[in-house]
């Protein structure tokens, strides 16, 4: 069986991805071949030092938007207590736009499933070049020059942003295929294991999704207030909202 392809295309975040039912196999390329395997969003590409790739400006190199990371930092000068993650203008319009960005980048790397998007309407992240096809083959500098990752039930794969990929799923019967993903924000360049980011941007973040209850006996803790409350009259282009209909 020539098993169903997810479509050549590469995700936003780094990704540890654990299969738990049927078999896929991944068809890998580097974010070097950018250019070569030409994405959708290829005239506005920007590849940052660390392999990201974005379309859209005033993103770093771990896919926080600086807007936000601005933003951050006046509210630790504004006044953060020991006890208290930094916070933003609670009544700024602007923050609930801010809000939307840092929603849509989280949930930007949604698993693509076996479909194709249609052509014509291809996310930017997507290539209209497949391993699979034959009236739209891999450029023949790459041809066969991926890197394949077998993986079964049990297996898992570390797949960094913005490495290419087109996955073909086998079998899976009526189970279909099942698998859990791991997102992260990528780490900056030139950073370490112990601090992969060059600021606490990602930490505070995450603290404020899931704020840790206050010490027993302190009437202090972190903002209870939640990201996930968003604006649905304004959104990013679509390349950090990337979903097949």
């Amino acid at each position: 069986s020539e098993g169903s392809s997810s479509g050549l295309h590469h995700d936003f975040h780094d990704n540890i991805y654990v299969l738990l039912r049927g078999r896929k196999e991944f068809r890998l390329f580097s974010p070097r071949c950018l250019d070569v395997l030409a994405p959708a969003g290829l005239r506005q590409a920007q590849l940052h030092s660390n392999g990201l790739i974005s379309y859209v400006p005033g993103l770093r190199d771990d896919g926080a938007p600086t807007v936000a990371v601005r933003d951050w930092r006046e509210g630790a000068k504004q006044g953060s207590s020991v006890n208290q993650q930094p916070s933003m203008n609670d009544s700024s319009e602007d923050e609930e736009e801010l809000e939307q960005m840092l929603n849509d980048v989280l949930s930007a790397d949604i698993d693509a499933g076996s479909d194709q998007p249609e052509q014509g309407s291809l996310p930017d992240s997507f290539c209209r070049a497949s391993t699979m096809s034959r009236s739209a083959p891999i450029p023949k500098i790459l041809e066969g020059r991926h890197i394949t990752a077998d993986l079964g039930v049990g297996d898992l794969l570390y797949l960094p942003a913005s490495w290419f990929h087109e996955v073909i799923s086998y079998g899976g019967d009526s189970g279909g295929h099942l698998a859990l993903n791991l997102w992260m924000a990528p780490p900056h360049w030139g950073s370490t294991w112990q601090a992969p980011y060059e600021d606490g941007f990602w930490e505070s973040f995450f603290q404020r999704l899931n704020p840790m209850p206050a010490p027993p006996g302190s009437s202090e803790g972190r903002p209870q207030k939640s990201f996930a409350k968003v604006r649905k009259s304004k959104r990013l282009p679509f390349t950090h909202a990337a979903r097949l209909p």
